[in-house]
């Protein structure tokens, strides 16, 4: 893993300034959708990966086909909210009965017994969610094929080829990324946006370069 040309490769294209404007501007657009607009975006990251993987230059690639962004966007979100399921069933049946007991017996240490019980579960249950999404969205924009990375069996093979690329990937993602937001409120308001445009690039480059390091120790997956 280079973990400095992730961080680099942005601002190594000639045309960076154009291409993470537009991707801040689509960043903008997200919140004011509801986050809507933002899975181009996502699609955007997809795309990097694909280039890292296959070794493609320049790395950073245009904002052209947002249908094909969108798509690719959609999916990755298809597969986080599948799999993200469980839980969120969990918590919802959970908070129901948590209710329904506070509701009759006006003592909320039953419900919040169940909220700790819930947090002890969904808690490892998201570290492990970091782990493999980005080894589902290595495989989806390296293949494009949608069965196999949404196959949680599928994303387990995958990471199990190369543990260290996407434990980094996952720390970018739940530790570096939100410090990035940070720095760019800090900067102003509107630096939020340049800041999840650029990290969201730095997220795709690493996943790309994990899903890489997987194909270099000769996994393979039934019907790849």
């Amino acid at each position: 893993m280079d973990f400095g040309a992730a961080f680099s490769f942005v601002t190594a294209d000639p045309d960076w300034v154009k291409k993470l404007g537009i991707a801040s501007v689509v960043a903008l657009a997200g919140v004011l959708t509801l986050g809507l607009a933002l899975i181009p975006l996502v699609g955007y990251a997809v795309a990097i990966s694909r280039r890292v993987s296959e070794g493609t230059q320049p790395v950073l690639p245009e904002w052209e086909d947002f249908g094909q962004l969108f798509m690719d966007g959609l999916k990755i979100v298809g597969i986080g909210f599948v799999w993200a399921l469980p839980i969120i069933l969990i918590s919802a049946c959970v908070g129901l009965v948590g209710a329904l007991l506070t509701g009759q017996t006006d003592d909320a240490t039953a419900s919040s017994l169940l909220s700790i019980l819930v947090s002890c579960v969904s808690v490892p249950y998201a570290i492990l969610l970091a782990l493999i999404q980005p080894a589902a969205i290595g495989h989806l924009a390296h293949t494009g094929n949608f069965g196999q990375a949404i196959n949680p069996l599928n994303a387990f093979k995958i990471l199990r080829a190369n543990v260290g690329g996407f434990v980094i990937t996952a720390l970018v993602w739940i530790i570096l990324f939100p410090i990035l937001q940070s720095i760019g409120l800090l900067i102003c308001i509107i630096g939020v946006f340049p800041a999840i445009a650029y990290g969201t690039a730095v997220l795709g480059h690493l996943v790309g370069q994990a899903y890489k390091g997987a194909q270099a120790t000769g996994f393979e997956l039934a019907g790849a």
